[in-house]
């Protein structure tokens, strides 16, 4: 979910950074911007999109109601205690998580602010979210084609990138019952804000040219509101989506029909009355074919069972630490969060979760004035131990922590997106070319080429 947040508060950035009065404007401010801008009205029903087969008529109506009361277990959680992990502070090497490898992908994805979307796997390939639309991956990360070309303007100008998205795909979901892949779809032009698209997935590999927004067609209303900043995935019965500013979220089938609404810990409402910071996202993510969620300011990672089932996967302990709500952080800006500690990222394979926090709300104003402290947990499920990394020396650019590189052939590391079991991060051509000109492939590299970094 993380690189989804951060793919949104990108589109944010560069939508409001060349037509803004404010070009100087703070991320916080500029999401409420662009949020206005798509969301025009709050009880706007947005639509989902399908394509090819499953056309909805015009006058199509989802079923009313909710259909499934909520059943939540939250016994049986792995406790991660947080305090402890902050006080276990350990040097890794790359080596000790696996070999690392680098993948030229042969897709310029243009790294906006060095984020991209996501990668979803589909058999033995994967499906790449880009700011230029899906391209499909063979098994070693790279291009075959492109599935689906988003219909984005991007203008380079002295070393910066203006964005002016119209209509994209940015996350992706595959069901492997159906063959398709369901995508959360910005449409902008039409004011609409986010989409569900259902697309065919076989269909679009085999199609003599890439799919555009043109071959999305049929439209589905929905009966409940889906703002821009709403956390998408999908599920075995349809989708999720997530009531804006509040602690509910609702499961969605393949009609637009309400499932279930689940609010873990209250339908908590704290929508901002005026000037607001962003806040804590949520996390979504899918792992051996479970769809796992942590609402914001909550510290229980559940997982769906089905469409009216949570259960408690993991639950983070912070002990003494203030940990804070959403009433708080979007309340009022005078409201010192300082000592409050913030969940930033969540990651999960087979052998560990890589998890981020702050003490303290993180801006690039905070990062600037050292007000943020920031950290990186790794919890080992083979051996229960739960440890942080070390902070980065001072005098250097306030980031998280990574983890070290062992040789000379190796950067240093933190996962950024999991595809499957793979831990990945990734880069730009420019940067293998300015930091490690001796890889074979690298001289021949384009400076947009993405450079996927695994560690297995």
């Amino acid at each position: 979910m993380q690189s989804k947040t951060l793919f949104y508060l990108t589109l944010i950035g560069l939508c409001t950074a060349c037509g803004s009065k404010n070009p100087g404007m703070s991320k916080e401010e500029a999401a409420k911007e662009l949020s206005e801008r798509t969301t025009t009205d709050q009880d706007a029903a947005p639509q989902a999109v399908t394509a090819s087969v499953n056309a909805f008529p015009d006058d199509f109506v989802p079923p009313a109601g909710i259909k499934y009361k909520p059943k939540i277990q939250k016994d049986g959680a792995v406790i991660l205690n947080v305090p402890a992990a902050l006080k276990n502070v350990r040097s890794v090497k790359v080596e000790d998580f696996g070999k690392m490898q680098f993948h030229f992908t042969g897709v310029d994805a243009m790294l906006v602010q060095d984020i991209v979307g996501e990668i979803t796997p589909v058999g033995n390939q994967y499906v790449l979210a880009a700011l230029q639309g899906l391209f499909l991956l063979s098994q070693d990360f790279k291009h075959i084609k492109q599935l689906f070309k988003n219909d984005v303007e991007c203008k380079k100008h002295n070393g910066s990138m203006s964005l002016n998205p119209h209509q994209m795909i940015t996350h992706t979901y595959y069901d492997t019952s159906s063959d398709q892949l369901r995508c959360c779809y910005l449409s902008l032009d039409k004011g609409i804000g986010n989409q569900v698209a259902f697309l065919p997935f076989t269909a679009m590999v085999t199609a003599s040219a890439s799919w555009t927004p043109d071959d999305v067609t049929s439209k589905l209303p929905l009966d409940k509101k889906m703002s821009f900043d709403s956390f998408f995935n999908g599920f075995k019965e349809g989708f999720i989506k997530y009531a804006a500013f509040s602690g509910c979220f609702y499961t969605m089938g393949l009609k637009g029909d309400t499932l279930c609404c689940f609010a873990p810990e209250g339908d908590s409402d704290y929508t901002p009355k005026g000037t607001y910071r962003s806040g804590e996202k949520g996390n979504t993510y899918v792992y051996r074919n479970r769809t796992y969620i942590r609402m914001a300011y909550d510290n229980t990672v559940y997982y769906l069972e089905d469409a009216s089932t949570l259960r408690a996967a993991y639950k983070l302990d912070f002990g003494t630490l203030r940990r804070p709500d959403g009433k708080k952080v979007t309340g009022s800006l005078s409201n010192n969060l300082d000592e409050d500690y913030f969940v930033t990222s969540w990651l999960e394979t087979d052998r560990f979760l890589f998890i981020r926090i702050t003490k303290g709300f993180d801006s690039s104003n905070a990062r600037k004035d050292k007000q943020v402290s920031l950290y990186s947990l790794i919890y080992d499920k083979a051996s229960k131990e739960f440890f942080s990394l070390p902070t980065e020396k001072e005098g250097k650019d306030l980031n998280y922590p990574s983890i070290s590189a062992g040789n000379e052939q190796e950067t240093s590391f933190y996962p950024k997106l999991v595809a499957g079991n793979t831990l990945l991060s990734y880069v730009n051509g420019k940067w293998i070319k300015e930091n490690m000109p001796n890889l074979p492939e690298g001289k021949n590299v384009s400076d947009d080429e993405l450079v996927l970094i695994s560690v297995e």
